[in-house]
């Protein structure tokens, strides 16, 4: 959402409010990106340390005051403060953004990924597209609220700021993640498995119900009381050296032959 808005309101506020060329427009916005670029060396390290829920919450406070202080920029502003601001800003942003793409994937299996990718890059097209329309509305109502006159630089900090309002909102869905969530992918030290961070407890009645122990011990009763026939479940065999290592092996076909099996074990030392 702050993306696409950013991407149509700093263009336009630089061009039309502020009077600079395309050309010097699109080189001041340009440092955006190259903060973006610089957060795809960095950002496994960041997350791997304070985790995805940290990164979150962090990101989307700095992006949403990132949004609200573009308001601030004025026609006088430094150029250099300009290009300062847009390669933090862009860099807090990417790293936003690659953390919400890894962890749209960290619960999607092999068999479903396509429909993931599909569905993922669908749903960020219309995440910008909204941003779009919302910067645009934003900006009609601050033009109507100021008279209805010609747009000019004055009529863009109220449109940031409520953009800034709207992006900020998205921290309720990174709230309920906790301070594991997403750590095997990025490996990170000090995390437990999820099996071992929620155990579960069975009743012996439970066990007993769905293991089924009494139909289990009953057929292996069965098995031991058939009949075998010779060479069914030959004598162990042992393979022994004066080194003191050995190997016993032990096979068997059960009557009805559906099934065989053969165990073996040893010791071998040096």
């Amino acid at each position: 959402f702050g993306v696409g808005a950013s991407a149509f309101l700093l263009p336009m506020m630089l061009q039309i409010g502020f009077g600079l060329t395309p050309f010097a427009s699109g080189m001041l916005t340009f440092a955006s990106a190259a903060g973006a670029l610089t957060m795809k060396m960095v950002a496994t390290p960041i997350v791997r340390t304070i985790g995805f829920r940290r990164t979150m919450l962090g990101t989307t406070v700095v992006n949403s005051l990132a949004l609200a202080g573009y308001g601030l920029f004025s026609p006088t502003t430094p150029h250099l403060l300009i290009i300062g601001v847009l390669l933090v800003t862009g860099f807090f942003r990417s790293l936003q953004f690659t953390s919400i793409a890894a962890l749209n994937y960290a619960d999607v299996g092999q068999p479903d990924m396509s429909h993931a990718t599909s569905m993922s890059s669908m749903m960020q097209q219309l995440s910008l597209s909204v941003g779009v329309g919302a910067a645009a509305l934003a900006l009609h109502f601050a033009v109507v609220a100021h008279g209805g006159a010609a747009l000019t630089a004055a009529e863009f900090p109220p449109a940031f700021v409520a953009v800034a309002l709207v992006s900020f909102t998205s921290i309720v869905f990174f709230l309920p993640l906790t301070a594991e969530s997403g750590a095997e992918i990025v490996g990170r030290r000090g995390s437990a498995p999820a099996e071992a961070a929620h155990p579960m407890f069975v009743s012996a009645a439970v066990a007993e119900r769905v293991l089924g122990w009494r139909e289990m011990v009953a057929a292996l009763a069965r098995a031991y009381a058939a009949p075998q026939h010779e060479g069914a479940s030959p004598p162990r065999t042992v393979a022994r050296r004066a080194t003191g290592n050995w190997l016993r092996t032990l096979t068997a076909v059960p009557p009805g032959g559906r099934h065989m099996g053969a165990k073996i074990f040893g010791i071998g030392r040096k």
